[in-house]
C-alpha cells in the first residue's frame, strides 16, 4: 500500500505515515543488524556434515 492509502484506512496524513513507516524500517533494520552481529559461539560450518 502507498503512504496516501495507508492515511485512508488509519485517518493519518499521508505525512505522518510516511514519517512513521521511516522511523519503523530504521527500526527494524537496527534489529536485524543487531541479530546478525549476535551469533558467538557459532561457526560457520557449525550443523552442516563433511560429506
Amino acid at each position: 500500500m502507498t503512504p496516501r492509502e495507508i492515511a485512508e484506512v488509519t485517518g493519518l496524513t499521508a505525512n505522518a505515515v510516511s514519517i512513521r513507516l521511516h522511523r519503523a524500517k530504521k527500526k527494524l533494520a537496527a534489529l536485524l543488524d543487531r541479530k546478525n552481529d549476535d551469533k558467538a559461539g557459532h561457526e560457520m560450518g557449525e550443523g552442516r556434515s563433511n560429506r
